[in-house]
């Protein structure tokens, strides 16, 4: 059975958008298990806006970057969004 990065994405997810569902502690564990297993656009992606609600711009911006660089053909729309989204954040 190959490692899983899905269930401990959706856990963060979920937590990221329910807040109080879980510590921020919490949602970075879960989301470097899944970055361990494969990095990908929406984990790098969830990890960026996490970094970014705690104030660590430096981060959100590098996470961001990195979500972009990861999108697949298919996530266009997904990787223009995040594009105008980090333009907000450098300001």
């Amino acid at each position: 059975m190959q490692p899983d990065w899905r269930t401990p994405y959706q856990a963060a997810s979920f937590a990221f958008d329910n807040k109080g569902a879980a510590s921020d502690a919490e949602l970075n564990a879960w989301l470097d298990q899944s970055l361990k297993v494969n990095q990908n656009t929406n984990n790098l992606w969830l990890k960026a806006r996490l970094a970014q609600r705690g104030g660590n711009l430096a981060d959100a911006v590098r996470y961001g970057e990195m979500a972009v660089a990861a999108a697949t053909p298919a996530q266009t729309d997904l990787a223009n969004e995040i594009r105008k989204t980090l333009d907000s954040w450098k300001k």
